[in-house]
């Protein structure tokens, strides 16, 4: 998909320093990417407490 946006361009500079990725596309897509992983993570994080666990984790082990 092709979509037109401004991006500030110190932004731009900062993240391809600390990635060494210079390609603002291939910038663009990791941001993303790692946005997604963020939200899954996050996501996980928020179940804390409310499942509830059923299992013998002794003999799961063994």
């Amino acid at each position: 998909m092709k979509v037109r946006i401004e991006i500030d361009d110190s932004i731009l500079k900062k993240a391809a320093s600390l990635t060494g990725i210079s390609d603002n596309l291939e910038l663009i897509n990791l941001a993303l990417q790692k946005l997604i992983q963020q939200a899954h993570a996050q996501a996980m994080l928020d179940l804390k407490g409310k499942v509830k666990w059923e299992g013998d984790l002794g003999e799961m082990r063994s």
